[in-house]
This record gives C-alpha cells, structure tokens and sequence, in this order.
C-alpha cells in the first residue's frame, strides 16, 4: 500500500491546573495509591477504542484510556518490587478512580473510569469536552480563557502502512 497522505491531523490538549488521582475502592480511596496527574485529550476521530463511551458531561464518570504501556510498567516493574498483585486490562476496568482538580480558587472531585487501552498514543486520555470544561474553570491562564492555546503537539492519521512513508510524505509533498 503506498502512501496517499493525511488523512485527519488535529492536536493535542492537555490540563492546564493540578490535579491527583487516587484509587477508589468501594467509593473509599485506597491509600498508598495516589499520584499526580497529567491528561490529554485529542479529537474523537482519533480515539479507537471498540465500545468505549467517549463523551462526557458534568456529573458523568470521567472515561479514561490508559497506555497500555503503563500497565506493563505496573505488572512487571513496579508490583513485583513493592509485593503487590499484578492487575489485568479487566480487572483495572472495574476499579474507579478519584480525580482531584485544583486550580483557579477551586477545587472539585470527580470519579473516573477506564474505558479501554491504546498501544498508540502514551498519555492519559479523556474526553474533549471534559479537559476543555476543566481548564476553562480550573486554569487561571489567561490564554485558556481566551481560547488562545497552541498545540504543542499534533497527531495525524495516514494511510501509510510505513513509518518511512510518513516521514517522506512530510518532507517532501509527495
């Protein structure tokens, strides 16, 4: 297959405010499981995720996808040295998370879940609509206010089955 082009480009959002996420167990944080958090979010066309209910509005579970590098990372580094379990794709579906966002003055909870896995994009995925509502309220930049933020990073679809191909195509046009 030969390399016809892009096929979509957009770009990537990230929070612009802190925020901590914990493990939720039977709606009790777990303690000794909590962490800063990072999220992105790019636009729905390219999230890939079979079955993943990828909206969001306030009040709903915040859908998450995870690298599923990250699991790895828990399963055979991480678990391993502290004496812990190690934890299935499934398993790690059922557990909900507490999402802590501070910024601007305020402070809200919300609960998360993990909707899926993607050995494609390396971030902590959630919806568009809830990383855009979050920084208009949470970030005290004036840019996010103004909706004046450049993408620091871009994503783009292909048809290109070789990374060559891309990186050609980006160089030269053709």
């Amino acid at each position: 297959q030969s390399c016809k082009g892009v096929k979509a480009i957009g770009s990537f959002q990230r929070n612009h405010f802190q925020a901590y996420g914990s493990l939720l167990f039977n709606q009790s944080e777990i303690q000794g499981f909590q962490t800063d958090l990072f999220m992105e979010s790019v636009p729905n066309e390219f999230i890939e995720i079979p079955n993943a209910n990828w909206q969001w509005k306030n009040g709903d579970e915040i859908p998450i996808i995870l690298p599923a590098e990250f699991l790895n990372l828990y399963n055979l580094n991480y678990a391993p040295s502290r004496g812990l379990p190690q934890i299935s794709q499934s398993m790690l579906k059922l557990i909900r998370l507490q999402i802590k966002t501070h910024g601007n003055g305020e402070t809200a909870i919300f609960t998360g879940k993990i909707v899926g896995f993607t050995h494609r994009i390396q971030s902590i995925l959630v919806p568009q609509q809830f990383l855009s509502w979050a920084n208009t309220h949470y970030s005290n930049e004036a840019n996010i206010s103004n909706n004046k933020i450049e993408p620091q990073r871009i994503i783009i679809k292909t048809n290109c089955s070789n990374p060559q191909e891309i990186i050609a195509y980006i160089v030269t046009g053709k």
